[in-house]
């Protein structure tokens, strides 16, 4: 919004400059000024929300923390965790369980409660009989 307010106020400057002193070039200039200003923020944007859809913003703690609490019974194995940030202090995960005597998906979720920053949470489960320890492991 800065870069927004920026280049708003500049375009008006052009203009009057141009208006009362007669420098005609003031305006194209000020234009391409506010063009590279934009193009700066828009690829700020892209690096950002590029890292966002490949997952790239993960934190490992929050990943480590989800395993430890999920795998806590001794019989449940993550098969598979997507962690990825939706927001400034704001983290969501999708979770593949297997286990040989599986809990309800509630269950799962509310261990992980005492994870703060995690808001959205889904929950995939599914029985592994007679894996044991020989369960897959993400």
């Amino acid at each position: 919004m800065l870069a927004d307010l920026m280049t708003s106020v500049l375009a008006i400057a052009a203009l009057a400059g141009g208006l009362w002193f007669g420098w005609r070039w003031l305006d194209p200039a000020v234009a391409l000024l506010g063009a590279l200003v934009i193009g700066q923020w828009a690829l700020g944007v892209m690096r950002q929300s590029s890292r966002a859809l490949v997952d790239a913003t993960a934190d490992p703690e929050i990943s480590r923390r989800i395993r430890t609490l999920i795998e806590a019974d001794g019989d449940a194995r993550l098969s598979d965790l997507h962690v990825w940030q939706v927001g400034a202090q704001a983290w969501s995960a999708a979770i593949a369980i297997v286990a040989d005597r599986p809990l309800p998906a509630a269950v799962y979720r509310a261990r992980l409660a005492e994870i703060a920053p995690l808001r959205h949470v889904t929950v995939e489960v599914h029985r592994c009989e007679g894996c044991g320890d020989g369960c897959p492991r993400g």
